[in-house]
């Protein structure tokens, strides 16, 4: 949505499923379901999107059905998962 201030309230949804497994083949988490965040773009007044600048999430990233690894550190994952 075009605020009309020079900056833009961009809605991201993501719904879909996601599995992970370890060399095993045994689920470690799922996530399924949708994602959604609100943010703010400054433009900064041109139509080209490679200047844009993020501003802030307005929202946060909220999680609408089971999302095992919504709490979770990817990287502290990686390294407990691959050692």
């Amino acid at each position: 949505m075009d605020n009309g201030d020079g900056t833009l309230t961009i809605t991201n949804f993501f719904a879909g499923v996601q599995k992970v497994y370890d060399d095993a083949g045994n689920l470690l988490f799922l996530d399924r379901g949708l994602t959604r965040e609100t943010f703010l773009v400054d433009t900064m007044g041109t139509i080209d999107p490679e200047d844009d600048e993020f501003i802030e999430s307005l929202t946060g990233l909220q999680y609408f059905g089971p999302h095992d690894t919504a709490d979770r550190d990817f990287c502290e994952d990686f390294l407990q998962f691959t050692a």
